[in-house]
């Protein structure tokens, strides 16, 4: 794990190179998915959590690989991609501190559905299937929030799919009129 030179934050609480357990369970409190759990059931999905860090340009999931785990951003930026056509990917959005990310993979048993990039150094708590399944047995309502969140990020890859369409549209538009003007001239 390379060690991390904190950066000041007028909003948040700056976290240390390594939070502590404690400094995780805070973290994961302040986000909507969590805010019901209690200090006991922060700690276990943090006991069987992971701390990962990442640098700049560096993948922390790619699109199509298996995966069971998501990602809780504690420090940094990421920017999710989408291929669109083989070798050619769109940026659909940038998260940071306190965003999550890798729900689908995790809940749905798919594949990743984009790739997520970092784009500074980064510190994530990496949350696998299997620490938090027993939290989603004693707390159902967490897992119809987390329903509500793979919905909307399913919604947020179908308007680029959307957009994706009319794009190639566009552009088959395009050289249709070229075509069409170079055979109308010549």
């Amino acid at each position: 794990m390379r060690v991390l030179q904190p950066r000041r934050s007028r909003d948040r609480p700056q976290l240390p190179a390594r939070p502590t357990p404690q400094l995780c369970c805070e973290a994961l409190a302040g986000v909507e998915l969590f805010a019901d759990l209690n200090r006991e059931q922060l700690e276990t999905l943090v006991e069987g959590s992971h701390l990962v860090c990442y640098g700049p340009g560096e993948a922390v999931v790619q699109e199509g690989a298996e995966g069971r785990s998501m990602f809780h951003l504690l420090r940094g930026a990421v920017e999710i991609l989408k291929e669109v056509e083989p070798g050619r990917t769109l940026p659909v959005r940038e998260l940071g501190p306190g965003d999550v990310f890798g729900e689908m993979t995790l809940f749905l048993d798919a594949p990743r559905s984009a790739t997520v990039r970092a784009t500074k150094e980064c510190l994530l708590l990496e949350v696998d299937r299997d620490s938090i399944k027993g939290l989603l047995e004693e707390n159902p309502d967490l897992l119809e929030r987390f329903a509500a969140l793979v919905e909307a990020r399913q919604a947020e890859l179908k308007s680029l799919d959307r957009a994706q369409r009319e794009e190639r549209s566009n552009a088959l538009l395009a050289t249709m009129k070229r075509l069409f003007f170079a055979f109308k001239g010549g």
